[in-house]
């Protein structure tokens, strides 16, 4: 019985993550991209 709760709490659990995850993951994709610096494109590299 205790384990039967314990399981469908920790369903519940797995859940609530999941949907704060699908939440914050588009803020997490529109932050700047890696290779810019102050949002600006690097420089070319020189020929």
């Amino acid at each position: 019985m205790l384990a039967a709760g314990a399981m469908a709490l920790w369903s519940v659990f797995v859940l609530t993550n999941a949907l704060r995850l699908r939440r914050i993951a588009p803020a997490m994709s529109e932050r700047a991209d890696p290779a810019r610096i102050d949002g600006a494109p690097l420089a070319a590299p020189a020929e």
